[in-house]
């Protein structure tokens, strides 16, 4: 029970949510993850998703035929830690050590919870700048998730202003950076207008009382046509 009460249901593979992200943005997953050298890190198996405020929180590296002597496991990196290359479909830890990737707890979906998180951010608590994370919990989300390394536009820093989508219509859209930016990845919702719509019926009833309805107007148009036509042949 302890061990549910410290799971951050708030967070959850992309996925896995009712959200995805929107044509025309670089979805990330299955692209290479390399250190500053060009070093092979591994390969992003995922996208940790905060449907709160839609925002992507960690990616899942899968470590596996890396260049670093590193154990074949999956870890979270925050997002702001990472940056996508300027031309490459890869993805750069600029800054991070095997050391640190060495350190990183192993990352299962079943057994992620809060502490998880406090792991991870110890093992980075160096990199970046912004608010100290020092003390903080994840039982205050807003302050935690405050930090530089949970910045999602700074995996947009060597691309700025790519990250279009246009023909998407903004009311089926969620963007993880500040309002009227096109720095943050953005999203929308798996289920449309439209198939809502789709799904909804009238009971059987409501719907034999709109045809009785109907049927009334229309036989009362018809009477009063029919009276009209008698009075013009007196």
């Amino acid at each position: 029970m302890e061990a549910e009460n410290k799971k951050n249901t708030r967070l959850q593979k992309l996925s896995n949510s009712d959200f995805e992200i929107v044509d025309g943005e670089s979805d990330i997953r299955g692209w290479d993850v390399k250190d500053a050298s060009g070093k092979q890190i591994g390969e992003v198996e995922e996208l940790i998703f905060d449907y709160e405020s839609r925002k992507v929180r960690y990616l899942v590296v899968d470590l596996e035929e890396n260049d670093l002597d590193l154990d074949d496991k999956e870890v979270l990196v925050p997002i702001g830690i990472a940056q996508l290359h300027e031309d490459d479909d890869d993805v750069i830890l600029n800054g991070v050590t095997a050391e640190q990737l060495r350190s990183l707890p192993e990352y299962d979906e079943d057994r992620f919870d809060t502490e998880h998180e406090t792991s991870v951010r110890n093992v980075f608590g160096g990199l970046g700048s912004g608010a100290a994370m020092a003390g903080l919990t994840t039982d205050s989300n807003n302050d935690f998730y405050s930090h530089e390394h949970f910045n999602e536009e700074n995996l947009y820093r060597n691309r700025r202003g790519t990250s279009a989508g246009e023909t998407t219509s903004q009311a089926e859209e969620f963007q993880t950076g500040r309002q009227g930016e096109e720095t943050g990845m953005r999203f929308r919702s798996r289920i449309t207008e439209n198939e809502l719509s789709d799904n909804v019926r009238l009971p059987d009833d409501s719907t034999d009382d709109t045809v009785r309805n109907s049927d009334l107007d229309l036989d009362s148009d018809e009477n009063n046509d029919r009276i009209r036509r008698d009075r013009n042949d007196d």
